[in-house]
């Protein structure tokens, strides 16, 4: 028994740090992920906005859907609760943007796709959390920023 007690602080000191380790590693790579998500919807929409006139309707139609998909992959991101404040203004800098432009369009993709036949019922409920992300994100963002008309 003496000997188990012995043991009990190095192995407490090594659990310990293993777990520091885990969510410091964690916290930085949830970080950079923010900052590549808005780097990378910003840079889509940069470009989309050079060359949506030169280009072909299908190729419109990849831009358009790879946008869709950061704004989505930023919203859902911009929830972890461990996010920095950097990472998180910088992402939604960005999907103030991306909402300004894509929104309503954004937020019409996704319903029809809940609508669809033949989804089965996990995937329509990641749908859903979805839906609702990019509801409540621009609400906070968008929304909330239009100045209100004053009533007489």
């Amino acid at each position: 028994m003496a000997q188990l007690r012995s043991l009990l602080l190095p192995l407490a000191l090594l659990f310990a740090s293993i777990a520091v380790f885990e969510f410091g590693a964690r916290y930085g790579t949830t970080n950079m992920r923010a900052l590549a998500i808005a780097e990378q919807t910003q840079l889509s929409m940069d470009i989309f906005s050079q060359v949506h006139s030169v280009i072909c309707k299908e190729a419109q139609a990849s831009y358009i859907l790879l946008i869709d998909r950061n704004i989505v992959a930023g919203t859902l991101h911009r929830n972890i609760w461990h996010l920095s404040g950097d990472a998180k203004n910088s992402l939604d800098q960005v999907l103030t943007k991306a909402f300004s432009i894509r929104g309503n369009d954004v937020e019409k993709r996704f319903a029809t796709m809940t609508k669809g036949e033949g989804i089965s019922d996990p995937n329509k409920q990641h749908l859903i959390k979805i839906q609702n992300a990019l509801r409540m994100a621009k609400k906070e963002l968008v929304d909330s920023k239009k100045p209100e008309v004053p009533t007489e």
